[in-house]
Parts: C-alpha cells; structure tokens; sequence
C-alpha cells in the first residue's frame, strides 16, 4: 500500500451483524470479510457508493461476553428498533387489508389514503431502464425492488406489501405514459451505436475464447 501511495486504515473491532459505519455502502461486507482467514487473507475489491476498497484481515478476537453496561444502550436502541420494525410492518399489512376492503366498496386509493391517514408520495414517471433512484423514495427503497413492484402491478392497482430495512411499502400505479417519440427519436443514434460495440465485444469475446 505504500509503493502505491495509498492510506491504510484500521477499522475497530466488529461482528458478524455490524458493519463498520466505513462501509455501510458496500453490500454484504460482513458477510466477505468474516470470510477471510490467515490463509487468505484478503478480499476481492469491494464497490462501494463512492469509491472501491482493498480489505485484508488483521487479527480475530475471541468472542466474549462484555458486561451488560457496556451493551446496555445498544441493547435497548436494538429492541427498540425491532419493536418499531415489527409495529411499521404490522401497520402495512393493516393498509394492505383496508386498501383490499376499501377497493371492494368502490373507494378511490386516495380516499383510502385519507381514511386511513396515510400520506402518499408521488413519483415522478421512470422505466426499467432508469437508473438514478427518485429522490422522493433515495434511502427508503432500493431502486431495483421499487422497479419490480411498480412494473408487475397492472395500472389502477396497487402492489402486496413489501419489507424494507425501515418497514415497508405499496406501490399503486397511477398511469402508464406512452412513449415519448421525440425523446426515442433522439436518443436512438447513441443507442444503436451502443448496441453495436456490445455485439462488436461479444463476437470478439467469443472469438478469443
């Protein structure tokens, strides 16, 4: 690392169920890292949001029971967020029914919203090919999961409930909006030329190989 000109750092001890704050981006880093083993010891590089890591393992500490002081608050901020977890989850599925029940007496989703004192957040229109997650759901949902939910729902209607790491959500899909054919007329040069280097690099692939 210093022939490379690179900063080394070492993080503080952690298990298996904590992600150092460092590397809350990096998906599954527990679950790499604790992989690691004084015959292996470094990982893959790991892509973070905003930047790439290099991790080597340095030492294992033997588990032990720390004293109940010292976990008390992690214990009780632990609790508490499970109860809130379980109450959040709870309360979706209890609007799920109400929005099943409510459609059945020819409520609207925005009565049933009002009803059950909900507050809707719009999103603005996205495809399956979007890429950047909409700022109204950035941190609440990944933009895969939200894709899947809104794309597999019919128009008019509104999804099962799905868990996120904060609770859940439903997805009711207001419109469906025709393809703007200025845009595709517009765009369709750069995507027909990114369409022939792919299959220019898949046929030189294939020939390599």
């Amino acid at each position: 690392a210093r022939t490379n000109g690179l900063t080394v750092h070492v993080t503080p001890p952690f298990d298996q169920y904590t992600t150092p704050e460092a590397f809350e981006s990096v998906p599954d880093f527990t679950t790499k890292v604790f992989k690691l083993t004084p015959d292996n010891p470094f990982a893959e590089p790991l892509a973070g949001k905003d930047a790439m890591y290099v991790v080597a393992l340095d030492k294992r500490i033997p588990p032990e029971l720390p004293p109940l002081d010292a976990v008390r608050d992690r214990v009780i901020a632990d609790y508490k967020h499970e109860q809130a977890l379980s109450l959040a989850r709870r309360a979706g599925e209890s609007f799920v029914q109400a929005l099943t029940n409510g459609v059945a007496q020819g409520k609207s989703f925005a009565a049933i919203c009002a009803q059950e004192k909900i507050i809707p957040v719009a999103v603005p229109p996205l495809s399956l090919s979007t890429t950047n997650t909409p700022p109204a759901i950035e941190g609440h949902v990944s933009l895969y999961q939200f894709q899947q939910l809104a794309f597999s729902t019919p128009v008019g209607h509104t999804s099962d409930f799905s868990p996120t790491r904060e609770g859940g959500l439903v997805v009711h899909v207001q419109h469906e909006l025709p393809i703007n054919e200025a845009e595709m007329a517009r765009n369709l040069p750069s995507f027909m030329q990114s369409v022939r280097q792919t299959r220019r690099s898949e046929a030189l692939n294939a020939w390599l190989q």
